[in-house]
């Protein structure tokens, strides 16, 4: 069974617009985004393969894939980052906790990913910058995770 059959249209639509949400989040902390951050996260995304979380594979995956679409619906919708994330914390209480813990962990490397090649050294690495750097961490405070 496939992950998106447990949630309604408007909650996976919600997942999906998880790692653009993030991916505004870091890259726009300096008040712009460069191709190198677009870059990363179009790797990211057609690498959701290699993710080791389920729903995050299938998520990325399906936002790779249908990325013509989600973009401009993304666009559209009226929620900002932080209140979207915190929706996203919610549609992840339809699956178990572990599973939860992964998506958003997975969400949290896509930024890191992304705060790399903006110059800013990921969460992960000592060369972080201090916007990029608080990006991630406010984002892992909205969804309710622990950083190492």
């Amino acid at each position: 069974m496939s992950m998106r059959q447990q949630f309604t249209a408007r909650e996976w639509e919600t997942l999906q617009f998880a790692p653009l949400w993030l991916f505004l989040m870091v890259a726009g902390a300096d008040r712009k985004v460069q191709k190198q951050e677009v870059a990363a996260l179009a790797k990211e995304l057609a690498e959701a393969h290699l993710y080791r979380n389920d729903l995050a594979r299938e998520v990325f995956g399906s936002v790779a894939a249908d990325f013509g679409r989600i973009w401009p619906a993304f666009g559209a919708d009226s929620r900002g980052i932080v209140e979207g994330l915190q929706e996203v914390v919610q549609v992840l209480r339809k699956v178990n906790a572990s599973e939860a813990e992964g998506f958003k962990r997975s969400l949290i490397f896509l930024g890191s990913k992304v705060a790399e090649a903006g110059g800013g050294g990921g969460l992960f690495r000592k060369k972080d910058t201090k916007k990029g750097q608080a990006a991630l961490i406010l984002a892992a405070a909205v969804l309710e995770i622990q950083l190492p």
